[in-house]
């Protein structure tokens, strides 16, 4: 849905969205998208041109439910007759919903980090440093804009001021968050160590487990379902656990399947050998991320990644970090 919304260069501005809040969803709980684009034109001209942003913007804060061709109002997120129009950005309701839908998408970082995020003792105020904005998000940066979130002085080039109202909510929700993250390194024993490993362990042979019965009911009518096998007990450097077949008309194994689990953040190791297997089998190599708090629920589906080497290594909402360096000593030294 991220993806989606940043295709949209225009997400309204403060005026559009306030009346497609305050007007246009308010005639009635369901509405055909095009009587609504066409009533909200009617009013406001220029809305017209950023109508389709202003509408994924919205479902992506959870404010509407888009289906199919009706826009359906979630007034349990956005009541409008609980808030005040002419002041409805100058509070952080908004900005609590979307700053929280960008957390779950793992977007919040690449907006505010510790390379574009400062504070002016000055000015007793953060800030933002816009040649420091990633580019991809300029759809936000502008709407933020827009909205009265960030502000310019004329004299304070490259700031986008934060509002000064919203220090301490912005502080608590993303200050302390950015902190969080920045975790301290905490000395473990062997034994903890090992306890540890050996619980990642057999998360990873529970997760596999899993894995190899979704997809052997998912080819319960392949011919030949015996291959479907899990291989990493016998083969560790196989570089993936599970062959498979991509469907039931596959007669040759196809499918090549890496089982990572993950709890609440999604995050994992992937080896050099596992990464070289990737490149090297591209769309016939998947990535099966598991939940391991959800593995137990009935139809749960873990999430699927086809090709994931270019998927993780070309994209940039993947952070990736080296965990350790293989050093050679040069002989001749």
């Amino acid at each position: 849905m991220l993806e989606e919304l940043l295709k949209h260069d225009k997400l309204g501005n403060k005026e559009e969205l306030l009346f497609f809040l305050f007007d246009g969803i308010m005639l009635s709980d369901k509405q055909d998208v095009l009587s609504l684009q066409k009533y909200c034109a009617s009013q406001i001209y220029s809305i017209g041109r950023s109508f389709n942003g202003i509408l994924k913007l919205c479902e992506f804060v959870s404010f509407i439910v888009v289906d199919k061709v009706a826009v359906l109002s979630n007034k349990k997120v956005f009541d409008p007759d609980i808030f005040q129009k002419e002041h409805y950005f100058q509070q952080y309701h908004f900005y609590e919903r979307l700053f929280n839908s960008l957390k779950r998408f793992g977007a919040i970082e690449y907006i505010f980090n510790e390379g574009n995020l400062k504070f002016s003792n000055k000015l007793n105020q953060y800030y933002v440093l816009e040649n420091k904005f990633p580019y991809k998000f300029f759809p936000i940066r502008n709407l933020l804009l827009s909205i009265g979130f960030f502000h310019s002085e004329s004299d304070l080039v490259n700031h986008m001021l934060i509002r000064k109202e919203f220090t301490d909510i912005f502080q608590e929700s993303i200050i302390k968050e950015l902190g969080i993250k920045r975790k301290i390194d905490k000395r473990i024993t062997i034994e903890e160590l090992k306890k540890v490993m050996d619980i990642k362990s057999e998360a990873g042979k529970h997760a596999e487990l899993f894995v190899l019965q979704y997809e052997q009911n998912r080819l319960k009518e392949h011919p030949t379902l015996e291959k479907v096998i899990r291989v990493s007990d016998e083969f560790v450097n196989a570089g993936y656990d599970i062959e498979s077949f991509t469907d039931c008309d596959s007669i040759v194994i196809d499918k090549f399947i890496e089982v990572k689990s993950y709890k609440e953040d999604i995050s994992f190791y992937w080896s050099r050998n596992e990464v070289e297997k990737a490149k090297e089998l591209r769309d016939k190599y998947f990535l099966y991320l598991v939940d391991r708090s959800k593995i137990n629920e009935k139809d749960y589906e873990p999430k699927k990644f086809q090709n994931p080497y270019k998927k993780i290594f070309e994209s940039e909402f993947w952070k990736k970090e080296t965990e350790n360096w293989k050093i050679t000593l040069d002989q001749d030294v």
